[in-house]
């Protein structure tokens, strides 16, 4: 029982510390590079804040993206739109450039999207979480993740000297 629990209190602490290791990078890329969208081995998340896609995902959810050399139509991508990141489907490829629609929306979307636009290719969508990886991108969010992991780590040696 007690091996078990060093296990899972161990487990919890690596999870931890890899969750604000992945935020600390993300900071850093942002402020040093000016990257928006900062990604590890080409892939990167972001989290639904609208939901001109739903069903396929709803705002809340974490979408991850991995960069692509072509995209076709059929496709769901994050593009970007002035200041704006953007996630709709290719609906048509017009002489290298793509016209994108959001699937719930009623029409596509104005203008073309650039290749040099575009961000990258959903591939996978990870229903509500999204909500918590905002949290700990904040400094409040950061602070609970090392607090976290510390009360893991000393709480059993602070317990044990005071039995």
């Amino acid at each position: 029982m007690i091996k078990m629990k060093k296990i899972i209190r161990g487990l919890i602490t690596v999870i931890l510390g890899l969750i604000l290791a992945m935020d600390l990078y993300i900071l850093a890329v942002q402020i040093l590079d000016g990257e928006a969208v900062p990604g590890i081995f080409g892939f990167h998340g972001e989290v639904a804040v609208s939901g001109s896609m739903e069903p396929l995902f709803s705002p809340g959810d974490l979408l991850i993206y991995r960069q692509e050399s072509t995209y076709q139509a059929g496709e769901v991508i994050l593009f970007r739109q002035e200041d704006s990141l953007i996630t709709h489907r290719i609906v048509e490829e017009q002489n290298d450039q793509f016209k994108t629609k959001g699937d719930a929306n009623n029409v596509e979307d104005e203008g073309l999207t650039n290749i040099t636009q575009i961000e990258g290719k959903l591939i996978l969508v990870i229903p509500a979480i999204g909500k918590a990886v905002l949290f700990f991108k904040t400094p409040l969010g950061m602070l609970v993740l090392i607090a976290s992991g510390l009360l893991l780590i000393w709480a059993p040696h602070i317990r044990s000297r005071d039995l």
